[in-house]
């Protein structure tokens, strides 16, 4: 279920990297697993597959499981974990990114595509007969209001170096 194999287990155990909630038996004994300890596995089986590095992991997962607590079924998560140069961070509902080892906040910039591309497609008409795009009225009289009040800076210091030579 985590997506890790029984040695890649072994290994984060091993090296302390990860050990399961729910305890370690001894040598030769099963251990168990937590609904928790399955859903961090699994985010970072995800990291891993998308060429993440499993480095300074031992210290961000248990910042992680101090800041969130327990993790139980059905509930709603609004956090997102992700990888930055190396390391593991966490972006809370509030939109704050934050190394997790460190606590350092850190700054990504990730874009809704899909929501960009539905504000641009609401703000433009297509006349596919004529093969033409162009801007809704109100976007457009926006849009011609930004070019003026720009190009009014930009002719006042024209102006002014005029003036000054």
């Amino acid at each position: 279920m985590s997506g890790f194999s029984k040695y890649m287990l072994d290994y984060l155990a091993r090296e302390d990297v990860f050990r399961p909630e729910a305890g370690v038996g001894g040598r030769g004994v099963a251990r168990r697993y937590s609904f928790a300890d399955i859903v961090v596995l699994r985010a970072l089986r995800q990291i891993c597959k998308d060429r993440g590095r499993i480095r300074h992991l031992r210290v961000a997962l248990s910042t992680f499981r101090d800041e969130f607590g327990p993790i139980e079924v059905g509930q709603r998560i609004d956090q997102l974990l992700f990888v930055q140069g190396g390391e593991l961070c966490l972006r809370t509902a509030e939109q704050a990114d934050c190394e997790l080892r460190t606590g350092q906040l850190a700054f990504s910039f990730v874009v809704d595509l899909d929501r960009l591309t539905q504000e641009v497609s609401a703000s433009l008409i297509v006349d596919s007969k004529n093969n033409v795009v162009r801007l809704e009225p109100s976007k457009a009289k926006e849009a011609e209001a930004i070019r003026q009040k720009v190009w009014a800076a930009v002719r006042q210091k024209r102006e002014q170096r005029r003036g000054a030579a």
